[in-house]
């Protein structure tokens, strides 16, 4: 049950990468992204850029995805980006290998010192932000 609910994260990372490339590339210039692991892996796959607070410059037709449970994601300015929309993706198994609400750290300490935890899932939520006009 613990690999499955894993592999279910995984695949979650995957489904959203693909469903927002797939949404977004064709009507913008850069889909930038945030974050790391699995949702870093299959951004990059299917031709999302990685965001670097240091160096990007943003333009009006980009877009940046903001995954809510991800590694390495700092918060953006509020003042100049706004919200478009956001995608859900429901997680179905009650384990958690990595959940920092629950201290399931079994990949980083840093989320916690659990193995994994068992909670009420939460869907995985991923934010589609831009420069405001």
């Amino acid at each position: 049950m613990l690999v499955s609910s894993d592999a279910c994260a995984a695949n979650n990372q995957r489904n959203a990468a693909r469903k927002i490339i797939e949404d977004w590339k064709p009507k913008v210039n850069n889909v930038y992204f945030l974050g790391h692991w699995g949702f870093q892996y299959y951004m990059q796959e299917y031709g999302g850029v990685p965001f670097d607070y240091k160096s990007t410059k943003l333009k009006i037709n980009d877009v940046i995805v903001y995954p809510t449970g991800n590694t390495n994601v700092q918060d953006l300015n509020k003042k100049v980006l706004a919200l478009i929309t956001s995608y859900d993706e429901d997680l179905i198994k009650p384990f958690s290998t990595m959940n920092s609400r629950t201290g399931a750290g079994f990949y980083s300490s840093v989320w916690g010192p659990l193995p994994y935890s068992v909670y009420d899932p939460e869907p995985f939520r991923y934010l589609i932000i831009a420069l405001k006009p």
